[in-house]
């Protein structure tokens, strides 16, 4: 694992986490998760760029996953 990083979910009622490993020094896989009381909703990337090219794809990604809470 390379990087990773929780904070609280942006309606305040969860935790969103996300890690990111390099698999076999070639592919980067990338993890999203998002706990909240009634439901873990999680998001799995998989990518052949470099580790920044992926961050990067990661952190656009997360940007715009917001799942709202019913």
């Amino acid at each position: 694992m390379f990087d990773s990083d929780v904070q609280p979910h942006w309606q305040g009622q969860g935790l969103e986490m996300y890690y990111a490993a390099q698999v076999a020094k070639q592919d980067v896989v990338m993890y999203f998760v998002s706990v909240m009381p009634r439901r873990v909703l999680n998001l799995t990337l998989a990518s052949k760029k470099d580790r920044k090219e992926a961050m990067a794809l990661l952190r656009a990604v997360h940007s715009h996953f917001r799942p709202k809470l019913a």
